[in-house]
């Protein structure tokens, strides 16, 4: 049985309750949700579908270099605005859809200080 459709300002509000929800969107907090409030939240999803296929096709522990330009890291220990082009690293991790990542590839960096960071497919290369 399918639920009662609601007005869109109660969705809101209910959302607005539940930012934990929202910020990882895996199937079941997904369909509690839509049970929940009777709407259909899987555009959520569709957001970085490409991206995470274009990131299958690095492995962990693949060697890649930074070739995007216009990055500024912010949370680098003793670099307060650091632009990683040229930096070269080690893929430590890779998210699927089922996890709402903003970008799907964590790669592991040695210098200028032992750190990580987050990275879409086109904005690596492998070495």
């Amino acid at each position: 049985m399918t639920p009662a459709r609601r007005p869109l300002s109660t969705v809101r509000a209910a959302v607005a309750t539940y930012p934990a929800e929202l910020g990882r969107v895996a199937g079941r907090t997904r369909t509690v949700l839509m049970d929940s409030l009777g709407v259909d939240l899987s555009f959520l999803n569709s957001n970085n579908a490409g991206d995470s296929d274009e990131a299958a096709a690095f492995e962990v522990g693949e060697r890649v270099r930074v070739i995007a330009s216009n990055l500024v890291l912010y949370h680098v220990p003793k670099h307060p605005e650091l632009n990683p082009k040229g930096l070269d690293g080690t893929v430590a991790k890779l998210f699927g859809n089922d996890i709402s990542a903003n970008l799907p590839i964590v790669v592991a960096f040695e210098e200028p200080r032992k750190f990580t960071a987050h990275f879409l497919a086109s904005e690596l290369e492998r070495v």
